[in-house]
């Protein structure tokens, strides 16, 4: 077993580094249920909360977009 000294004087420091960039949950926005645009006459709805950017849009993980997109493409035999 592995023992570690703690330096209790730094204690106080190091919380306020680990707090420093901290949010509140409350403070961090969302949107319910986005509607994701695909193209002019088809969009689909997001079942789920997203953290949502500066514009109110859902941050969606990098190339979540294309995969969804390319998922319309596919008709009903391909999912059979």
């Amino acid at each position: 077993m592995y023992k570690t000294k703690v330096d209790c004087e730094a204690l106080p420091g190091l919380l306020q580094v680990l707090t420093r960039n901290a949010v509140h949950l409350e403070k961090i926005p969302y949107v319910d249920h986005p509607e994701i645009k695909v193209d002019e006459h088809e969009s689909m709805q997001m079942p789920f909360r997203y953290v949502a950017d500066a514009k109110g849009l859902p941050i969606l993980p990098e190339g979540m977009l294309e995969v969804l997109k390319k998922d319309t493409d596919r008709g009903i035999d391909d999912l059979l």
